[in-house]
């Protein structure tokens, strides 16, 4: 997206709210055996979320970002790292226009056998998948390429790493990676990943059930929440949140409508608090779970 599409989306006269919303994240892995965990290691990586929004007369514009990375001397040598992030102006009416860029680490372990096998990688460079979309009214675009950089590369070099997939989402030869089509809806421009995670955070609804669209797939995002005191008493013993009884899980499940392939989630808010998770829990493998908990 050009500095010019931006500053379109933000709007010539706006006001940055005066507190955005961010937290830091220790990441603990857990490994399973038939869906039983067998072995946990703390600490094994960190990221982080960001939330913040400007106004002007006629729309809201968010600002969504989220990353996050192994520690290799903590996770056996694994090094992975992925960023998200999002622009959305919306109105009374809807989504007007959003727009993602993300990276991550390009890896394809789906058991733990092949997950043990790139433990302690030795080569010098890694491969990464970069991809970019716009969501509009009349019109859904992505774009996806890969590039390669220093296995070393870390959280100090996100921007380097940036970068580096903006340039390789324009590179030309990789003109295949690219998808556009209509929405399926006639009700505006349909959410984005983390919007859509937004709007289960900010809804009131005991049950939701929405569709976003990421790269050439649309999603079903289900959400449930509940109070959980208990979680919000220990985090509150931890430093982390206001009140534990305001604390609520929000246990979610992403299907992805071409390949019916989900993930489950579960993250905590705080009601009458910013809107960026206290704890996050997930299961990107069928091997693996990962809890992302805030440090106080």
């Amino acid at each position: 997206m050009s500095a010019a599409a931006i500053r379109r989306l933000l709007g010539s006269e706006t006001a940055l709210e005066p507190l955005p919303a961010a937290r830091s994240y220790r990441v603990d892995a857990t490994i399973l055996l038939f869906s039983l965990p067998i072995y946990t290691r703390t600490n094994v990586g960190y990221g982080y979320a960001k939330h913040s929004v400007t106004r002007d007369a006629d729309r809201s514009t968010h600002l969504l970002e989220f990353a996050a990375r192994s520690l290799p001397e903590r996770a056996r040598g694994l090094n992975r790292l992925g960023m998200i992030r999002e622009t959305v102006a919306e109105n009374g009416g809807g989504i007007v226009e959003a727009h993602y860029l993300g990276f991550m680490t390009a890896s394809r372990e789906e058991s733990l056998s092949e997950a043990k096998k790139a433990l302690n990688n030795s080569s010098p460079q890694t491969l990464f998948v970069a991809i970019e979309g716009e969501s509009r009214p009349e019109e859904v675009h992505s774009r996806r390429a890969h590039f390669v950089a220093d296995a070393g590369a870390g959280a100090a070099e996100w921007k380097r790493l940036q970068t580096m997939a903006e340039a390789g989402l324009r590179d030309p030869t990789e003109r295949g990676g690219e998808q556009q089509s209509r929405p399926a809806s006639a009700d505006g421009a349909p959410p984005t990943f983390l919007f859509a995670l937004l709007k289960a955070v900010r809804s009131r609804e005991e049950k939701l059930r929405q569709v976003y669209v990421y790269g050439r797939d649309r999603f079903e995002l289900a959400t449930a929440r509940k109070p959980d005191p208990r979680m919000g008493q220990r985090l509150a013993a931890k430093g982390v949140g206001r009140r534990a009884g305001s604390v609520t899980a929000i246990a979610g499940t992403i299907r992805n409508l071409r390949t019916s392939e989900k993930i489950v989630f579960r993250i905590w808010t705080e009601d009458g608090g910013d809107l960026v998770p206290l704890r996050i829990e997930y299961q990107p493998r069928s091997y693996l779970q990962l809890a992302l908990e805030t440090e106080a």
